[in-house]
């Protein structure tokens, strides 16, 4: 009985031992290819765990019902702990929602609390004294030896609402923008409204720094700050133009620029024409001199 016992627990040991020298067999660095093959595909574990079957033959019957199982799984312990997990190490997919992302579509951060965000400038960063309908440019200051001539922030207005001019009308913008006004809310309404095709303006003087009327010895007209423009006529579509000097109460011509002169009182300060004084019976005069209420004569 102690003979059985012994061979026994020998067998053991020697079961281990080539259990323990099958591992490392395994672990031992490869002399090829480090890339493991397909797990459908392992010779090697098949052939170690049939090296097993000649070690289970030998443990005496009674015994080996209880050792079989744990060295067999000892071995292909030790044969699959060479391969590549059975699960890949590669990070997950990124998710397609993150992919599809730009930065555009992300919401902006929220103002700090008690801080209120800019409005956008809604103003055209090209618009001529931030009037849209004006056509131009801005022109250099404009200097001058004489009393009351001059002007530091003028304009060349060429057009308005796509109107032309006959020539550019040099202004400060708070005239420039009276005009367009004038243009838009007086002039082709009323041109609308009496069936004429408007396509320009005819222009006599803008910025010119001289005396009123041009006579000598009167104070500096408002010519010379770039306060007025004279008007002598309207461009039509069809070629013609409404002249203030022909065509001043004179049928439906002269009705549109009877219209057009009384529309402009209170946009301009001052608004001269026909029936004012002798200087003004060929051209309207239109000016924003500051410093007392409309005047229009």
């Amino acid at each position: 009985m102690t003979g059985r016992r012994g061979l026994a627990a020998r067998l053991l040991a020697l079961g281990a031992g080539l259990v323990l020298a099958a591992g490392l067999a395994l672990a031992a660095p490869p002399e090829r290819s480090t890339v493991p093959p397909l797990r459908a595909e392992l010779p090697g574990q098949t052939a170690a765990l049939d090296s097993a079957a000649p070690l289970i033959s030998i443990i005496p019957p009674r015994h080996r019902a209880a050792l079989a199982t744990p060295l067999r799984e000892a071995v292909q312990a030790a044969e699959t702990s060479a391969y590549a997990p059975l699960t890949s190490t590669a990070p997950p997919p990124r998710p397609a929602s993150l992919a599809t992302a730009r930065p555009e579509e992300t919401s902006p951060a929220p103002a700090p609390s008690g801080v209120i965000p800019p409005a956008p400038d809604t103003e055209s960063a090209t618009a001529l004294c931030g009037d849209p309908a004006l056509s131009g440019r801005a022109v250099a200051p404009i200097l001058s030896r004489i009393k009351g001539c001059g002007l530091d922030d003028g304009v060349e207005i060429t057009g308005i609402a796509g109107l032309g001019f006959s020539q550019p009308a040099t202004l400060d913008c708070p005239t420039a923008r009276a005009l367009s006004g004038w243009v838009q809310n007086a002039l082709l309404p009323a041109a609308r409204n009496m069936n004429f095709g408007v396509t320009g303006l005819e222009i006599a003087d803008s910025y010119a720094c001289r005396p009123r009327n041009n006579v000598p010895g009167n104070k500096i007209s408002e010519h010379g700050r770039g306060h007025a423009i004279d008007i002598t006529g309207i461009a039509l579509q069809n070629g013609e133009i409404v002249s203030v000097l022909a065509d001043w109460s004179k049928g439906r011509k002269g009705r549109l620029l009877t219209t057009i002169r009384r529309a402009a009182c209170g946009i301009f300060t001052t608004v001269l024409g026909p029936g004012s004084d002798r200087f003004h019976r060929n051209h309207l005069h239109f000016d924003t001199a500051s410093g007392r209420g409309p005047y229009c004569h």
